[in-house]
């Protein structure tokens, strides 16, 4: 997605990132093909790709399709 990095997730999430720590973030899935794993805000259930040098919001439709999940919205 390409947004404007104070409109993606919401600021908890966005701090969560920021400072390393990871807290309110859920791991939802690993995908070791897109070297790349799947985190959820807990606060305002955003998608957050994580790769190896940066995150970024994912849309629904796409973790769904990329880490072949369950819909449990």
């Amino acid at each position: 997605m390409h947004l404007d990095w104070s409109s993606k997730g919401c600021a908890k999430c966005r701090l969560a990132w920021m400072s390393g720590s990871r807290d309110g973030l859920v791991l939802v899935a690993e995908s070791i093909p897109r070297h790349a794993r799947l985190f959820r805000c807990a606060q305002c259930r955003a998608y957050w790709e994580e790769h190896e040098r940066y995150a970024d919001v994912v849309s629904q439709a796409e973790a769904h399709a990329a880490y072949k999940l369950e819909h449990e919205d």
